[in-house]
């Protein structure tokens, strides 16, 4: 029924239509007299009329219709979280931007469940649950069901801790977007900071928790994107640098110092994964200037080409665009979770093998 629906709210012939049909079976409803007693019957018209509305509703404010551009994800390993922005109408020629949360199994690829959610802030997903930041505190779903479990705000959601009995003045989140790690930033009435640990659900008297990856990534000023592995032996980091307007090289310099420089060319690049364990790199970059063809290149340290996948190659075409946009590159158990538009492509780290696509 849900593939149904997704399929009925985006095809614009089809669902004006069905709009067109409810509008008129309303009206003609009220002309339908199967009982000879009018109480009865006006009872069958408000009823039909209300049902007939609310599904117009549905069609125009509810969660159905296919995905159209992710802008965040997290995995725990085997579900992946997915937000979508999505354009809904407002019924009044006007609309707004709305957020709709896909959770899909790893394994397959096949969707669990979606729904609307209240804000884009993804920030842990555990075994059993997601949690979100909205406005001015964190709300957590059930992974499997999709029902709101716990709160986390001013009033509630910390009465085992006897630190904030005296009540708490500031909620803030902080969260990497590189890994599955968040905590809220909590400042007590008393003047006291405190961060809450969504992994461990405890809670540290600090201005800032040291998770493992954040003390491991650090910035000059020039931008340049360092990641420290293991010993100081290791040291590296990795930036490119302008050759001609949008054509840059890749440049990895690591301790002792030395750079390496790729032999070769990429247009519009980012580096969107690192693996250091296979030691490589994923740039992303495009083949023309208009990007109708983005292209995933896995660069091993030695600046040699461990694999590269072509967009077009992928054949990801989703219900809006014969070249969806691509999103989200996000790393998971050595693979990666791809999205282009609609489309979401799980690739294997070492070949750049589809293990599965599947479009949303």
């Amino acid at each position: 029924m849900g593939d149904f629906l997704d399929y009925l709210v985006s095809t614009t012939w089809l669902a004006v239509s069905v709009f067109i049909f409810m509008l008129f079976f309303i009206v003609g409803i009220w002309f339908y007299r199967p009982f000879k007693n009018m109480i009865f019957n006006r009872i069958i018209h408000v009823a039909f009329s209300i049902s007939g509305f609310l599904f117009l509703m549905y069609m125009i404010l509810g969660s159905s219709g296919y995905a159209v551009n992710f802008i965040r994800g997290i995995t725990n390993g085997k579900q992946i979280c997915l937000v979508e922005e999505h354009y809904q109408s407002d019924g009044d020629a006007g609309g707004s931007d709305v957020w709709r949360l896909y959770v899909l199994d790893l394994e397959t690829g096949k969707k669990v469940y979606k729904m609307m959610v209240d804000s884009p802030e993804i920030l842990y997903v555990s075994e059993k649950s997601v949690v979100f930041f909205e406005w001015n505190y964190a709300v957590e779903y059930d992974l499997i069901q999709g029902n709101k479990t716990r709160e986390w705000s001013y009033e509630k959601g910390f009465e085992k801790f006897p630190e904030l009995r005296v009540g708490i003045q500031d909620i803030n989140r902080h969260s990497e977007s590189t890994s599955n790690s968040a905590y809220l930033t909590i400042t007590a009435k008393d003047g006291h900071k405190y961060c809450f640990d969504f992994a461990t659900e405890q809670l540290f008297e600090t201005d800032y928790l040291n998770t493992p990856d954040s003390s491991r990534y650090t910035y000059d000023d020039d931008g340049v994107y360092y990641k420290q592995i293991g010993d100081y032996s290791n040291l590296f980091s990795y930036g490119f640098k302008d050759k001609t307007g949008e054509i840059e090289q890749l440049v990895y310099s690591k301790y002792p110092a030395e750079d390496l420089l790729f032999d070769g060319e990429f247009l519009y690049p980012s580096v969107v994964g690192l693996n250091p364990k296979s030691g490589y790199f994923l740039v992303k970059h495009f083949t023309t200037l208009e990007k109708n063809n983005a292209v995933l290149t896995a660069i091993n340290f030695d600046m040699t080409v461990k694999w590269r996948v072509e967009q077009f190659e992928l054949k990801v075409i989703d219900e809006y665009s014969e070249n969806p946009e691509i999103g989200q590159c996000i790393s998971v158990n050595n693979n990666y979770v791809v999205t282009y538009g609609g489309f979401v492509v799980y690739l294997n780290g070492e070949t750049g093998e589809v293990i599965w696509q599947s479009r949303m």
